[in-house]
């Protein structure tokens, strides 16, 4: 199975969104959870 991508997209984004773009807890905790899963 690939990694997990936590981090944000290698894209430029909108600076109005940044908060948006970058991950918070929620998506790092989820992503851990499912890589240790996997």
């Amino acid at each position: 199975q690939p990694a997990t991508r936590a981090t944000g997209w290698d894209t430029p984004y909108p600076h109005a969104q940044e908060w948006e773009y970058f991950p918070g807890p929620a998506r790092v905790g989820r992503a851990l959870i499912e890589t240790l899963q996997a």
